[in-house]
């Protein structure tokens, strides 16, 4: 790679491709990225059911991202063994975090990488109004097309809730966290 680097540095001819550049990098990126995806999503539609992890946030630049990780169980045939599989598929950029907003980017999305709504059979988020919300929320909406996709609350944002509640309640909580 040095060697490589020497060359490039020293060659006269400015316009030789010698990938070094950002662009290439990050179009070398993206395509691992693609071919991560890809394998994933064969296990995923070898597998058929699965369940989605939602989760927004708003990124350094104050842009709303949603992440997005699914899990399904995967039957490892090398080894023969049933394996619990969950991935991470990404930062998606979303402008609106209404429950209705999210329910439309959920559904376009899982059309756009060929996964069936119908075979979703969990979904949990946070304990936001907009996605738990069992009249309104994201969860509801799914459920109103898919009622087998069963709803379970982000343990880890409840216990943040109940430390976040519980460390106002006395000076010793308050010392203790």
């Amino acid at each position: 790679m040095s060697e490589h680097v020497h060359r490039v540095q020293t060659s006269e001819k400015k316009n030789i491709s010698h990938y070094l550049g950002d662009q290439i990098q990050n179009e070398i990126i993206s395509i691992i990225s693609d071919a991560i995806k890809k394998n994933i999503l064969e296990m995923l539609h070898s597998s058929k059911y699965y369940s989605i992890i939602l989760d927004t946030t708003p990124d350094i630049s104050h842009t709303e991202k949603l992440t997005i990780v699914i899990r399904f169980v995967y039957h490892n045939k090398s080894r023969n063994v049933a394996e619990i599989r969950e991935h991470f598929l990404g930062f998606q950029n979303v402008t609106d975090t209404t429950d209705v907003s999210l329910f439309e980017f959920i559904i376009n999305h899982l059309k756009l990488v060929n996964i069936n709504i119908s075979d979703l059979r969990g979904q949990s988020y946070d304990n936001g109004a907009n996605m738990r919300g069992r009249h309104n929320g994201l969860q509801q909406k799914i459920l109103e097309i898919n009622s087998r996709a069963s709803f379970v609350p982000c343990a880890a944002r409840s216990l943040n809730l109940v430390v976040n509640d519980a460390d106002k309640i006395s000076f010793e909580t308050v010392n203790f966290f």
